[in-house]
């Protein structure tokens, strides 16, 4: 079980979202199309949410301090990832995961650039700005909407 956080860790960071796809068969869903999935799960789990233009539900838990981060920025957070259905994709509660915010899914840098260090946000992402039409095989299913909670412990700025 160790080795499924880092194996999806690594998936998080190297399959892109939201790109430019050069597979014809496959169609990423219009977040608008998934809003209303995604409002429902946030009533269900008492998630206060906003919604941004690109289509993320979410609810800053704290708002944390000083600057947000940029994108070439070292973010180091806490996390849990689930899919809508309650089963936990990954998670990493005890250490905090290091990486470049550019590296994580599209989802994830425009969401973390709402908080600072410190700060926690509560994240409901559609599929195109998750793992999109093609999903990961073996872990996540095509146009599959997923929930994130993450805490943003630190943040060091690019070099």
């Amino acid at each position: 079980m160790k080795k499924l956080p880092v194996i999806v860790l690594l998936m998080i960071l190297f399959y892109s979202c939201g790109k430019s796809n050069t597979n014809s068969m496959c169609t990423n869903v219009a977040p608008s199309s998934e809003a209303s999935t995604m409002a429902a799960f946030c009533v269900s789990n008492s998630i206060t949410y906003q919604t941004d233009d690109n289509g993320i539900f979410y609810q800053i838990i704290e708002p944390g301090t000083g600057a947000p981060p940029d994108l070439n920025d070292t973010v180091y957070v806490l996390y849990t990832g689930t899919y809508l259905n309650g089963t936990v994709l990954d998670e990493q509660q005890t250490t905090p995961y290091a990486s470049i915010l550019n590296g994580f899914i599209d989802g994830w840098k425009l969401g973390l650039q709402k908080i600072a260090k410190g700060g926690e946000i509560k994240m409901v992402i559609p599929s195109s700005l998750c793992y999109a039409c093609t999903g990961i095989p073996g872990a996540v299913p095509p146009n599959t909407i997923l929930y994130f909670d993450v805490k943003l412990t630190d943040i060091k700025p690019a070099p």
